[in-house]
């Protein structure tokens, strides 16, 4: 699937992100996060069926037209940008782009018109770790949580003090409050305790290895990890202040307390929120790991026995429902694969698809899913339509696919990228329409009309297709990810520090800001 970063709409009447620092397990299954629900795929088992012939794109499809007249165009080279448009104040209540930027002063977070025509910034403080701004920002938007300080030495320090603390910042007055610290009283002194402590557990276990204190304290730099609550009254994050372990609390935005949610001798690196705020799932480990080493456990929010849930897969799409979460393995080599729908309540587990897949869409309308597969070695390369109910597979794309979006415009379900065929649109019975133009990432705008591509590997470019089926070539820039407005008027597209925006009406870039914070650095989030 293509590397694109989340964003996600808070609806808010100022925005407030909270920041933290998220660990990044090098070559080790990535941690599921996300809060966001996905439709509910409920089939007990999966059973292959012999994939249907290969559907044929329909008789009656045209060839898209490209709206810009290039016969012969030449190499894309960059544009060259003159300055960005002046910046004006914002000119309306939102939504507001949220993104990052560096000046000369130091880093600013800057809040920008859905329409690109004004903004505002605030500093950020200098010492302040940035994480996730897409699951940073508080439901009301009104609070920035963020860890600030030193956990560990630094280059050039090698020494303390270690005063890492989680502190909230309010928006627009910028005033912070120090929530917590994050370290115990005898850090770091206690690590040598705590890894005899963990080498005599892991010196019982098959794969065992050995941690060192130095080690322990370089990782704690990397888990300082909160996530609001979906009301937005409460801020789970995690903390060694209790030691000498990483353990899940819990503060209270009414009451200013903080309840300690865990303990034991692993350390917290992952959390989220059921959707209605029941359920605190969270992931633990000893040190960084490879293949997928982390233990799960669920506790109820508002207190009470947290209890190990067993997992069959190693990574999560998501929660499915209050109490169901989706969960698939990925590993390096086989990719991704053998989805389950995992119930925090009763431990238990749903088999939903067991076969290897790279994207894994469902048609909210239908529940019929696109699913991509290329090294399953039961089924054929290729993309499909998978029914959960009735188990049927068929096949409607041959060959590698490198990405499916849902489309949904009214008469087109899919949007696969397949590397044979380029952009293909797919309809609800199979039949496709190949739009014209090398394979490249595409993005559907909200209301579901509009699909803006941009790079796909050495290919360069963004383009805009139109309602009426015509591609409209914006600019030959590289972009490194496209975000839409949310009223489908426009949409942004960052390219190496420079921000652009792209009014449907008159799709010719604006140049609106430079210096910005790479988006898969920041992940960039909309505020309402």
């Amino acid at each position: 699937m293509k590397p694109t970063p989340p964003s996600r709409t808070v609806r808010a009447p100022v925005v407030l992100l909270y920041i933290s620092t998220l660990v990044s397990l090098a070559a080790c299954a990535t941690l599921p996060m996300a809060n966001a629900a996905i439709p509910l795929l409920a089939s007990p088992s999966v059973t292959a069926a012999s994939p249907s012939p290969t559907r044929r794109p329909s008789p009656t499809l045209k060839i898209v037209q490209t709206r810009v007249p290039t016969p012969t165009p030449p190499p894309p080279t960059p544009t060259p940008w003159a300055t960005p448009l002046p910046t004006q104040p914002l000119s309306s209540r939102g939504p507001f782009l949220v993104y990052i930027k560096d000046e000369p002063g130091g880093r600013e977070l800057v809040l920008r018109d859905q329409n690109a025509a004004g903004a505002t910034s605030l500093l950020i403080p200098e010492s302040a770790s940035i994480g996730n701004l897409g699951s940073s920002i508080s439901p009301d938007g009104n609070w920035l949580a963020f860890c600030d300080g030193r956990p560990r030495p630094y280059e050039g320090i090698p020494v303390g003090p270690y005063d890492l603390s989680l502190n909230l910042m309010h928006l627009p007055d910028g005033a912070i409050t120090r929530v917590t610290r994050l370290l115990s009283h005898d850090y770091p002194d206690n690590f040598a305790r705590q890894a005899e402590s963990l080498n005599k557990t892991l010196a019982e276990q098959p794969d065992s290895y050995e941690v060192t204190a130095a080690g322990l304290q370089e990782w704690f730099g990397s888990l300082c990890i909160a996530q609001w609550s979906h009301d937005g009254t409460r801020l789970a994050f995690s903390g060694e202040m209790d030691g000498p372990s990483w353990d899940l609390y819990v503060y209270s935005m009414k009451s200013g307390s903080i309840q300690r949610m865990s303990s034991g001798i692993e350390n917290v690196v992952g959390v989220s929120w059921s959707p209605h705020d029941m359920y605190l799932l969270h992931w633990s480990a000893f040190d960084v790991c490879e293949g997928g080493c982390e233990r799960w456990w669920v506790a109820p929010a508002n207190g009470g026995k947290v209890r190990e849930l067993h997992s069959p897969g190693n990574s999560g799409r998501g929660w499915v429902s209050d109490v169901l979460y989706s969960v698939y393995t990925a590993a390096n080599g086989i990719g991704r694969g053998y989805l389950f729908n995992l119930n925090v309540e009763t431990d238990t587990t749903t088999s939903v698809w067991p076969h290897q897949f790279d994207a894994f869409v469902t048609d909210p309308s239908t529940g019929v899913v696109g699913v991509a597969v290329e090294a399953e070695e039961s089924i054929p390369p290729g993309f499909y339509f998978y029914n959960p109910r009735t188990e049927e597979l068929e096949k409607i794309l041959d060959g590698f696919i490198e990405d499916v979006e849902y489309w949904g415009n009214g008469e087109f379900t899919f949007l696969v990228t397949s590397d044979e065929k380029g952009n293909v649109a797919v309809r609800p019975d199979g039949t496709y329409q190949v739009i014209e133009g090398n394979p490249r990432w595409a993005y559907v705008s909200p209301d579901s009309q509009w699909v803006a591509f941009r790079t796909a590997h050495t290919r360069s470019g963004v383009e805009l297709l139109a309602p009426d089926g015509q591609t409209i070539i914006v600019s030959p820039d590289t972009a490194r990810a496209v975000e839409w407005a949310p009223d489908s008027a426009g949409f942004f597209y960052f390219t190496e520090g420079d921000l652009f925006y792209v009014p449907v009406d008159n799709p010719s870039p604006q140049h609106v800001d430079t210096g910005v914070v790479d988006p898969y650095d920041s992940y960039p989030a909309w505020v309402e």
